[in-house]
């Protein structure tokens, strides 16, 4: 190699340094822009990333970035029940920290093996050791069966205990959470929304925008549930399976919809996979009523109608008590939110609105200002970027007095290649729900 002056040097120094930098520059802000679905929390995670399809002028009006270490109970109440007797779920929903829980940013939604609680006995005046069990009545409150339930889970909603609303949506807005399912063969792990005027299911009307069977990692389903006809006591469905590539247990990823005046639009990673267009439905009421907001719920069901295996199967994954193993320390069977976010439009302005080829909004009321100076000898490149602060619209409240209705069953297998329209038919028992009390040691602010 040649003798090179020490001017030169330091030069050829400075840039090769100024190329290297652009590089990794480059490749920064290309993987920002593509990631959806990573396999744990990562700090160049793009945050209030709008998908291909949502229009242009929405921000982000409400979000839970679980960055805490217990759950923002001014967001969030717990639900406490069986919820689903006629489906012969297997649990009870408790406030427990090893079921509801909040750590490196994420919300755990654990569901346990948990064969006895404590029960007050009037007659000896002093709490007792049972079998924990589920009950199921007719019309009449008859008892029809008594079935085992050994097992407490989490479920969370922006509705607490007494049916108070903390927080609903109406209007146009697309709502998404990124989430990795729990592996356990007999969870049914769910995001949705429900709706808070009317006091009966379905007339309230739901969506669901993520519906999963843990001992099948591919199946995954949104679904609209609707009023059959005025009135009715069983739901016309829109379901669809959504589109994956079978690491939904070991991966996030994220899940969304986009609701509005006319259809709504569901979406896997960004990319839209099912529409449902108003018009088709019998009763659309619950989501053109400009008065029944919707609720957000997150549930961890273990057992239940919906895990059924298709028609004549051998499998039997209903019943959670053949799969106990899964249950027992919490590592299977963890449903696991990074975070949940709600956009609604901006206030009308000039601009005419657009949809957005992955939009990114930029946290609300910040500047960043970068500069990178290189120095090769005596000459300075400086670069200054300046974003402009955006602005979030505030929490929508709600004057409808809330309601707490719980109940889903589905029981018929959707296609992979259209939108199905099934009918439930109605049932002719009631069911009731046992209650976990809350623990003493959690307080609700509301």
């Amino acid at each position: 190699m040649k003798n090179i002056p020490s001017k030169y040097k330091k030069l050829r120094i400075g840039l090769i340094i100024l190329g290297a930098s652009t590089i990794l520059s480059s490749n920064f802000f290309t993987s920002i822009n593509t990631a959806y679905a990573e396999s744990g929390k990562d700090s160049e995670l793009p945050k209030y990333t709008l998908p291909e399809g949502v229009p242009t002028n929405y921000n982000v009006l409400w979000n839970d970035e679980f960055n805490g270490n217990e759950l923002d109970q001014t967001k969030w109440g717990y639900l406490y029940s069986s919820f689903d007797t006629r489906a012969k779920t297997q649990m009870h929903f408790t406030d427990k920290p090893e079921n509801v829980s909040v750590s490196d940013g994420v919300l755990h939604l654990t569901a346990r093996y948990s064969p006895t609680r404590e029960k007050w006995n009037s007659e000896t005046n002093q709490m007792e050791t049972v079998p924990r069990t589920n009950t199921r009545l007719d019309k009449n409150g008859k008892v029809i069966e008594e079935y085992p339930a050994p097992f407490t889970s989490g479920a969370i909603q922006t509705v607490d205990s007494k049916g108070n609303v903390k927080v609903a949506f109406k209007g146009d807005y697309y709502a998404e959470a990124r989430v990795k399912l729990p592996m356990s063969e007999s969870s049914w792990s769910a995001f949705w929304m429900f709706g808070t005027k009317f006091p009966d299911w379905p007339a309230s009307g739901e969506i669901d925008i993520l519906e999963s069977k843990g001992y099948d990692p591919n199946y995954l389903q949104a679904n609209v549930h609707s009023p059959f006809k005025v009135n009715a006591d069983y739901s016309q469905q829109n379901a669809k399976r959504i589109p994956n590539n079978g690491d939904t247990q070991t991966d996030f990823h994220t899940y969304g919809v986009l609701k509005q005046s006319d259809k709504m639009t569901f979406f896997y990673d960004g990319k839209q996979f099912h529409t449902v267009d108003y018009n088709k439905l019998n009763v659309k009421t619950p989501f053109v009523d400009p008065d029944n907001t919707m609720a957000l719920r997150f549930t961890h069901i273990v057992g239940g109608s919906f895990l059924k295996d298709g028609k004549n199967s051998p499998r039997d994954f209903t019943d959670a008590t053949k799969h106990i193993d899964s249950y027992l320390d919490g590592s299977r069977s963890d449903m696991l939110v990074d975070y949940v976010r709600v956009w609604q439009p901006k206030e009308p302005t000039t601009e005419e609105t657009t949809t957005t080829t992955s939009t990114t909004t930029e946290e609300p009321t910040t500047t960043t200002s970068t500069t990178t100076t290189e120095e090769p000898t005596t000459t300075t490149s400086t670069t200054t970027t300046t974003e402009e602060p955006t602005t979030t619209s505030t929490t929508t409240t709600t004057t409808e007095e809330p309601t707490t209705t719980t109940s889903t069953t589905t029981t018929e297998e959707p296609t992979t290649t259209s939108t199905t329209t099934t009918t439930e038919e109605p049932t002719t028992t009631t069911s009731t729900t046992t209650t976990e009390e809350p623990t003493t040691t959690t307080s609700t602010t509301t």
